[in-house]
């Protein structure tokens, strides 16, 4: 039985990201590429994790065309989570999975 509070969305969609210094112990960027978003967290691949861990409180930016949104082209989603797993290549693929809960509820905005 499904637990989510809200649908999950399988998209591959570019994120971006970086590291609050104060949780991860050094400020960091990096880019991945989504398995899933919904409204409460959401799964990327990364190739390098660089401090990702557990506990990690990250900014995610996610390119996406949502018309409905902003008429035509693409909208950014951007969230402040923590990162509440971290996979190993091999379980998530050749790359790292991270998978993020989101500590407030996403916005959108004009690319």
């Amino acid at each position: 039985m499904e637990r989510r509070r809200f649908t999950r969305f399988h998209v591959l969609l570019p994120v971006q990201y970086r590291t609050a210094p104060a949780e991860c112990g050094e400020s960091y960027q990096g880019q991945g590429l989504t398995r899933d978003v919904s409204l409460s967290g959401s799964y990327f691949h990364v190739s390098t994790p660089g401090p990702l861990k557990p506990g990690c409180i990250i900014f995610l930016t996610i390119a996406a065309s949502v018309p409905p949104l902003n008429g035509p082209g693409t909208t950014q989603f951007r969230a402040r989570g923590e990162v509440v797993r971290l996979e190993p290549p091999g379980t998530a693929g050749p790359d790292y999975g991270v998978a993020v809960n989101f500590l407030e509820g996403p916005s959108f905005s004009p690319a």
